[in-house]
């Protein structure tokens, strides 16, 4: 199957310890299939390959916590067909704010300005 037949797969890392990451280049049983059904567009953590979006699917890792990150996930998400939160860190900012505050608006501000913009499941 060409490259242009199957679906674009991004990784995205935001702030994080790299552990979903990880986790994902660990199930190397699962992986292997899965590599010839999509095509891995762009997933630093495991190749330095890159194609330019639009993705089908990225998965997104770590907190947004500044504001560059919250223009960043903006961009991602405008590339994605779909955005999936991976990880405590994506989903609820859990890992970067036990060093702050959780409710400091410092934190926070960034974080939900972004995700009220990666709630469509479309791309922009």
């Amino acid at each position: 199957m060409a490259d242009r037949d199957r679906p674009t797969l991004a990784v995205w890392k935001f702030a994080s310890c790299d552990g979903c990451q990880l986790t994902l280049l660990n199930c190397e049983d699962e992986l292997i299939p899965l590599s010839g059904a999509v095509e891995i567009a762009y997933f630093p953590e495991a190749t330095r390959a890159v194609v330019e979006g639009p993705y089908d699917v990225s998965l997104v890792e770590g907190s947004v916590t500044t504001a560059s990150d919250a223009e960043r996930i903006r961009k991602v998400r405008r590339v994605s067909r779909r955005l999936i939160t991976i990880g405590a860190c994506a989903t609820s900012s859990r890992c970067p704010e036990r060093s702050r505050s959780p409710t400091s608006p410092r934190l926070l501000a960034p974080w939900s300005r972004a995700l009220t913009t990666c709630r469509s499941s479309r791309a922009r």
